[in-house]
This record gives structure tokens, C-alpha cells and sequence, in this order.
């Protein structure tokens, strides 16, 4: 009877080990999921961010020579001179 307990025992010591060894693998598969998830999820967003960022690049520019091109047609049509002399708008460009 004794040697049924013991044995008994040793299978729900080893149902315990198992399980938890079980559990800690998994605990560990979901860290590392985790992990690569917020690295992709990241990685996307910075991708989005530099987009977004020459998007407004380009939109600035775009905005800049159109200001400069107005202000041609202006002092052109205006005869204003200061306007016509400005060399930061010359030719439609913006000089930096």
C-alpha cells in the first residue's frame, strides 16, 4: 500500500513538473511573440511617420515656389520694384 502511494505521488509530482515547464515555454513563446509584434508594429509606424513627414516636405516646397511665382506675377503686374528686387524671390524659388 505504501509503495502505491509513493508511486502515486511521483506521478503527480511529475504531472506538476510537466505542467510547469509547460507553462513556462509558453509564458516564453508569448514574450518573444510579444516582443517581434511591438518591433514590426513600431518599425510600421516610424515608416508611416517618414511618410507623412515628405509628404509635408513636399507640400511646403510646392508652397513656397507658388509664393514666389505669385509674388513675381504681382510685382510684374504691380510694377512694384522692392517686390521685383526681393532676391528671395527670384525665378518662383525660395533661396535658403
Amino acid at each position: 500500500m505504501k509503495s502505491i502511494i509513493s508511486l502515486v505521488m511521483v506521478v503527480v509530482a511529475s504531472l506538476i513538473l510537466t505542467f510547469t515547464l509547460y507553462t513556462y515555454n509558453a509564458q516564453q513563446t508569448l514574450e518573444k511573440d510579444t516582443t517581434l509584434m511591438l518591433t514590426r508594429s513600431r518599425q510600421y509606424t516610424d515608416n508611416r511617420v517618414l511618410d507623412s513627414q515628405s509628404q509635408i516636405l513636399s507640400v511646403v516646397g510646392e508652397v513656397s515656389r507658388t509664393t514666389g511665382l505669385l509674388a513675381l506675377i504681382i510685382c510684374q503686374r504691380e510694377s512694384d520694384r522692392a517686390l521685383c528686387n526681393n532676391p528671395t524671390h527670384q525665378q518662383g524659388e525660395h533661396k535658403q
